[in-house]
């Protein structure tokens, strides 16, 4: 080589991460450079101009004008001498004269340099990171006025590079937050999330290694728990290496005790920092340790470092927080999902799977066996006994009463208690025989037998009722359901135990008996509107209600809907009462909005049966023309189930209510049939998750995965999508997370009648 090599800058690891850091390598061409390029070779002259980025072995053209080659080895190329002075022009009048250059490739052969002029391009503190620069094949100079439009264009430039870096980052540091985000949805266990959140900040955060520790409160001390860095093989031994060093120790302990996060953007200014430590041997130079916490109780730290000076600006620290908030966030609900999961499949009192860890439970078995016998205890006289010795007594008795019913299970039978005072106990491969005989001679004898309060013999009857699978059901409900109306029959006929008996079942009498009150009910116009608000999650106010039909009987008051409107649907009456419920809605609506309350739109459902009905639009037309209502006072909600019955028939039902500016919902969606050709094929607006996938949501990462995937495709059909059932805060939460729209549930309000929701409307507050 008989030309000289340019020298290498003294940071030049710190350029190269600058470099980096500006996300430009091997990108497309640009106007907003290319402009630059040729506004440099018309002022000065020359027939090639260059925006030049000097990576680690070569130089890379950003824009070019007059030269094909898009880059150029590192070691003969003159933009790195230029750079060496990053601060200066460099000019080259005449290659072929100066020692440096007159061997270089670039100059005996094409493009056959002669002239350069290159003005570095000083994106940071340090060393620049390239040069706009100009070339002829003749020797010659610049006047003074190019020279000063060469070092204007120069800052042009710089300028374009330092915005797309802000944009990038941008888009980078919310991508990062929104994995990390994804992450806490899905995930089940805390190491798994710091590790993301670790690997998030090195991907896509431009970090050059993250990791994340638990303290531990005896010592003091910072545990890792999670890892990253851009050198995957040495992650560990870093890590190990740095959570040990003193001022790491020094400056976690600062951030753990103000509670803030500590940063130090120049590593190389710590005292103790030498060439070969720790630091400078990974090329780290800037650091910021965040603490995290939980329960406002101080869970560990998040320690972030870069690879280049002054990195952790007050944007990045924003996004630091945010992402230190979301991690500390997520920590908590894996630690409650942590706690709660026992609560959640057990009773706290007896041991016993609760009605939910039966249900787990008997999920499991039933696919192993070919029948079974489900019994349920009625525990009797228990209030006398908590009259007559206190609340107390009651555990005391269910922890005998659950020890009793272990200690004759037989092999495999799963016993629960499934409500406060309900046991229950599943014996698989049993059949109804053999069971009674079980149950009367000696599991009878045994709960039946005193006991035990305060040294004081107590007795306490029973009766017992059980049910046969799969005759009398396939799931735990259904089992459950028969046994229960087993031991009403038991209790009735002053028996003690008795098998489910579909024939003797009574529910066809109190039906026919139910169903002449409620057409008084309709003919008495007994039946009232009560609304429960819809809440926008992003802003917390009040943006919809729905109606919910409620029966003020005479003597009994508030009626439950699960009572009568199975009735009302399986007698036809839904269909004047549904009537009657859209008209008061309609009424209802009418005085809000002459109140000047900023009424919003009412929801009302309707069945497959009213669907069915050839008045229904024109009974909406007219209740609305009698208000002097618009349409957009009202949304219709239905069930799947309503949506698979006659699909041509509610297909233009539902296009009709469209046409006329009537919203259609889903209720319950979820729980029915599901079908996905539905949400594509039929005009709907909204899509309501089923409160049964959100109260599992937060301890079962099965459903929050069902409830994210329900989120995201009703969002790519242009659904809106509101969440059932919300009952706290930590629901809610990640409901927002997941980028549900709106919510509705007892966290809020529960159904409240119209003067109340009027009152809402008027403060716009839960």
């Amino acid at each position: 080589m008989n030309y000289i090599a340019p020298g290498i800058p003294a940071d030049e690891n710190e350029r190269l991460a600058e470099l980096a850091a500006l996300n430009v390598l091997d990108t497309t061409a640009e106007e907003d450079f290319d402009s630059l390029a040729r506004l440099a070779a018309f002022i000065c002259g020359t027939p090639i101009s260059l925006v030049s980025l000097v990576d680690a072995k070569r130089q890379w053209f950003k824009a070019r004008v007059g030269l094909d080659a898009a880059e150029t080895p590192r070691d003969i190329s003159f933009c790195t001498h230029a750079i060496a002075d990053p601060d200066q022009l460099f000019i080259v009048t005449d290659a072929s004269k100066d020692k440096r250059f007159r061997e270089n490739p670039l100059v005996t052969g094409d493009p056959n340099i002669r002239f350069y002029a290159g003005m570095p391009l000083k994106t940071g503190e340090g060393s620049a990171v390239g040069t706009l620069c100009v070339i002829d094949r003749v020797p010659r100079d610049l006047s003074v006025m190019q020279r000063e439009a060469l070092v204007t264009l120069s800052n042009a430039v710089v300028a374009q590079l330092n915005l797309r870096r802000r944009l990038s980052r941008h888009e980078q540091y919310y991508a990062m937050l929104a994995r990390v985000s994804a992450r806490i949805a899905r995930t089940t266990d805390i190491e798994g999330l710091c590790s993301e959140a670790c690997h998030a900040g090195v991907e896509l955060g431009g970090l050059r290694m993250a990791w994340i520790g638990r303290l531990d409160i005896p010592s003091g001390n910072v545990q890792p728990v999670a890892w990253a860095t851009s050198k995957g093989r040495l992650a560990e031994s870093m890590v190990c290496s740095i959570a040990i060093d003193p001022f790491e120790r020094a400056l976690a302990s600062e951030a753990i005790a103000s509670r803030h996060p500590r940063v130090c953007n120049d590593l190389a200014t710590v005292s103790h920092a030498s060439p070969g430590g720790v630091w400078h041997q990974h090329g780290l130079l800037a650091s910021a340790i965040l603490p995290l916490a939980v329960d406002d109780v101080l869970w560990g730290t998040m320690s972030l470092y870069a690879g280049r000076k002054n990195f952790f600006d007050p944007f990045y620290l924003d996004r630091a927080n945010e992402l230190a908030a979301d991690i500390s966030f997520g920590i908590d609900r894996l630690q409650k999902t942590r706690d709660i999961h026992y609560l959640s499949f057990y009773d706290t009192v007896t041991g016993l799977p609760n009605q939910a860890g039966f249900e787990d439970k008997f999920g499991t078995l039933a696919p192993q066996i070919h029948c079974g016998c489900l019994l349920v205890v009625g525990m009797e006289q228990l209030d006398h006994v908590a009259a007559a010795y206190g609340a107390g007594a009651i555990d005391s008795v269910l922890k005998q009463v659950a020890q009793r019913l272990q200690a004759h299970a037989p092999h495999r039978a799963i016993a629960a208690l499934v409500r406060r005072r309900l046991f229950a106990l599943f014996v698989p491969d049993e059949d109804p025989a053999n069971f009674s005989r079980f149950a009367t001679q000696h599991l009878a004898a045994a709960l039946s037998a005193p006991y035990s309060i305060d040294d004081v013999q107590v007795g306490c009857a029973i009766h017992l009722g059980a049910s046969f699978f799969p005759d009398d059901g396939k799931t735990i409900g259904a089992l459950l359901t028969a046994a229960e109306r087993a031991v009403q029959s038991a209790r009735s006929l002053q028996q003690t135990f008795r098998f489910y008996n579909k024939k003797i079942d009574e529910t066809t009498t109190v039906q026919l008996r139910l169903e002449g009150e409620l057409r008084k009910a309709i003919s008495r116009r007994e039946f009232v509107n009560y609304y429960q608000p819809k809440i926008d999650l992003a802003t917390g106010r009040i943006v919809g209600a729905e109606a919910l039909m409620r029966w003020l009987h005479p003597e009994r008051g508030l009626v439950s809907p699960a009572e009568f409107i199975p009735v009302l649907e399986s007698s036809g009456l839904i269909l004047e009462a549904g009537r009657q419920a859209l008209g008061r809605a309609i009424i209802d609506y009418c005085t809000w909005r002459d109140a000047g309350l900023g009424t919003p739109r009412i929801a009302v459902n309707v069945t497959a049966l009213q669907l069915r009905d050839q008045n229904f639009i024109t009974d909406i037309q007219h209740e609305l023309a009698a208000g002097k209502c618009d349409p957009v006072a009202l949304s219709i909600e239905l069930t799947e189930s309503s949506l698979m019955t006659a699909e041509q028939q509610v297909r233009g039902v539902l296009q009709a209510l469209r046409e006329i500016g009537i919203l259609v919902a889903i209720d319950d969606f979820g729980t029915g049939y599901s079908s996905l050709s539905y949400l594509v094929t039929l005009p709907i607006d909204e899509l309501k998750i089923d409160r049964a996938f959100i109260m599992r949501m937060t301890t079962e990462p099965a459903y929050m995965g069902l409830v994210n995937t329900i989120i995201s495709l009703a969002h790519n059909l242009n659904l809106k999508v509101v969440a059932e059932g919300i009952e706290n805060n930590e629901q809610a939460n990640l409901l927002r997370l997941l980028r549900c729209d709106q919510a509705q549930g007892y966290l809020y309000s529960k159904p409240v009648p119209a003067d109340d929701f009027a009152a809402m409307l008027a403060r716009n507050i839960i």
